[in-house]
């Protein structure tokens, strides 16, 4: 969002308790700019099926999960 430079257009987004941040999660699913692809998990590509945008961000949404594990990107 133009004026508010707090959430990028990643491939993914995470839900957030930050009320700021969840606005704008809500206002970019309402405009059809993100779809949701899991509970507090919401995706920019609007093209890709599911599976494909979850194994290609697999370890990024792990870590999202599980803060501070030992997750071993390209090992």
């Amino acid at each position: 969002m133009e004026n508010n430079p707090s959430i990028q257009l990643n491939e993914v987004l995470f839900g957030s308790a930050d009320k700021k941040i969840s606005r704008q999660i809500s206002k970019l699913h309402g405009l059809g700019k993100i779809r949701k692809i899991a509970p507090r998990l919401y995706t920019s590509n609007l093209s890709d099926p599911d599976e494909v945008i979850i194994r290609r961000n697999l370890f990024e949404i792990l870590q999202n999960l599980y803060p501070g594990a030992p997750f071993c990107d390209g090992c």
